[in-house]
């Protein structure tokens, strides 16, 4: 799934396994996003399209 096309979800890959994690409110997938980033490689959408298309 594109999680661009789910506005309150996130993506996490860890190996082959894909996960897509649904939010009820904005403000709980930032505080997710804030925290994975300090442990996580963090991707945008715009960034992840980028890399995809090249």
């Amino acid at each position: 799934p594109a999680p661009s096309s789910y506005p309150l979800c996130i993506e996490i890959r860890a190996d082959s396994a894909s996960y897509l994690i649904q939010f009820s409110k904005e403000e709980d997938k930032s505080k997710w996003v804030r925290a994975l980033s300090v442990h996580c490689l963090v991707m945008s959408k715009s960034s992840a399209n980028r890399s995809t298309s090249g």
